[in-house]
């Protein structure tokens, strides 16, 4: 079951107080229209909720000016975010890294389970929360819109994704 911030009878024991938004590419001129979605879909919980903190996560590509997470902190202080609430993961490179290293940040009690607030694409939210849910997340989805006409490539990418974290190495 994909759980989302549509369901909002959560148990007080499962209220989120960290939100980890997944990377993704930063450009020369600043940070892909995917990224600027997923921030977007962020602010209005962090906004709501001022002692929530938020783990952006997503390191440097070879192509990338600087660190996804890097990006991400910068526009949510941009957008009145303090910088206080905000923890940089900016080793990772795949989603299951970006789940691994910000658990790391968070507990190193491997097996409590922690839950969240996940942010990313809503083509990539189904493969997130499953990987979360292999790291002892209890990941409560805040999925970004996506352009119409990309989301065929991008679900074809998500289906190949998917089949290599339920049979790959993960």
């Amino acid at each position: 079951m994909i759980l989302s911030k549509f369901d909002t009878d959560l148990p007080e024991n499962q209220s989120p107080k960290y939100m980890i938004i997944l990377g993704a590419r930063v450009k020369e001129d600043g940070i892909s229209k995917t990224l600027k979605r997923r921030l977007n879909a962020a602010l209005p919980t962090l906004l709501k909720e001022p002692s929530l903190i938020v783990i952006v996560s997503g390191g440097q590509g070879a192509d990338e000016p600087v660190s996804e997470a890097e990006a991400m902190a910068s526009y949510l202080i941009e957008k009145g975010i303090s910088g206080k609430r905000i923890i940089k993961e900016a080793e990772s490179v795949n989603t299951y890294e970006n789940l691994l290293f910000s658990r790391k940040l968070i507990t190193s009690d491997t097996a409590l389970q922690i839950p969240v607030w996940l942010v990313t694409s809503n083509y990539h939210q189904f493969r997130a929360q499953h990987l979360s849910k292999q790291l002892h997340y209890i990941p409560y989805g805040i999925p970004c819109s996506t352009p119409l006409k990309d989301l065929p490539l991008y679900f074809i990418r998500e289906i190949m994704a998917v089949a290599y974290s339920v049979f790959g190495s993960y």
